[in-house]
């Protein structure tokens, strides 16, 4: 995926879609930057809310969703072409994402989900 870099854009833009989805009304794709890690994909995600939310209300948010690894999946499954670089169906475990919440005025939430 790493060397495909349309499919990594288009993974990317999935992935900051479906974080954006699992924050919360407030968050949209542009506050949240996302890299990949070769191998298995993991993915490193940081947050940055806007002024009216706080890093509190987004943590919160991640860690108790019961959804955000099948958000993920989904919005991963839908990019076209991904089944040219991947064999089989996309599986996205808690072990594969990181998430930083950060916000210059307030300390920095990292947060591993578990499901």
């Amino acid at each position: 995926l790493l060397q495909a870099k349309p499919l990594m854009k288009a993974t990317k833009k999935a992935l900051r879609a479906a974080l954006a989805q699992e924050c919360g009304q407030g968050v949209g794709t542009e506050h949240v930057a996302v890299s990949l890690s070769e191998g298995s994909l993991i993915v490193d995600a940081n947050i940055w809310p806007p002024p009216s939310i706080s890093c509190a209300f987004v943590k919160d948010r991640l860690k108790s969703s019961s959804s955000l690894l099948d958000t993920i999946q989904t919005w991963v499954s839908e990019v076209p072409n991904l089944d040219k670089v991947f064999t089989g169906p996309v599986r996205v475990s808690k072990s594969s994402v990181s998430v930083s919440i950060i916000r210059s005025d307030e300390a920095v939430e990292d947060i591993s989900h578990e499901a």
